[in-house]
């Protein structure tokens, strides 16, 4: 099968809908993903062995079971027990429940890389926790993570693909029916693949940037 570029052409602005839909889902999944992994990490970081312990298994369940499982019981199964959600919610659901697995372990591999020496400093001055968390650790702990937070939601980017198995039409959804329309596969899937790639790379290039600038003004930070 050779080349269409008049079909090539014709799909392009279809498959831009599809992206566009892509880059929503991922948005959502990952800022669903970096708030639950901030608590999730902070929970995991905790004394308490009852909530550590919580949100360490929540870690180990969902960083150990396929994501395409948990999506398919969040779509098929949970309408047994009177829930029933959209494919787009049940894919930004999935998607940001499974990241925040991902970004709760480094979460909390940051702060346990602030010193102890900060930690005993704030209790000396008598700082209330949340001072110590919002003005302290926290400022010092995410910089450094920065580069990893970028990874992840770089592949939430590229999972968020899954999403068209419950009916979701973004990106490769879009694609799929274009080819069941046509019965010409090379060229959506080919286009797809280059939008994912120009989409990840331009991610991954901003987040250099976004570090190198950290790295910067890190030093200006104040600490105790």
């Amino acid at each position: 099968m050779s080349w269409d570029w008049a079909y090539s052409i014709s799909i392009i602005p279809a498959l831009l809908d599809g992206l566009w839909v892509t880059l929503i889902v991922t948005f959502i999944a990952t800022s669903f993903g970096l708030v639950g992994g901030l608590g999730l990490g902070i929970l995991g970081s905790m004394a308490n062995p009852v909530l550590s312990r919580i949100a360490g298994a929540y870690v180990v369940i969902f960083r150990n079971t396929p994501f395409l499982v948990q999506l398919y019981l969040i779509y098929f199964a949970l309408p047994e027990f009177g829930i029933v959600l959209s494919s787009e919610v049940s894919g930004v659901l999935g998607l940001g429940l499974f990241i925040s697995a991902y970004m709760a372990e480094v979460f909390r591999a940051g702060i346990a890389s602030v010193p102890s020496g900060q930690w005993e400093a704030c209790t000396a001055i008598n700082m209330s926790k949340f001072h110590t968390w919002m003005r302290v650790v926290l400022p010092q702990a995410i910089p450094p993570i920065i580069p990893m937070l970028g990874n992840y939601a770089n592949l939430a980017f590229k999972l968020s693909a899954y999403v068209a198995v419950i009916g979701t039409i973004e990106l490769f959804g879009t694609a799929l029916r274009l080819g069941e329309k046509s019965y010409r596969y090379l060229e959506p899937f080919t286009l797809v693949g280059l939008m994912y790639l120009a989409v990840s790379v331009a991610v991954t290039v901003s987040l250099r940037q976004l570090e190198k600038r950290m790295q910067r003004t890190r030093p200006e930070m104040t600490t105790l």
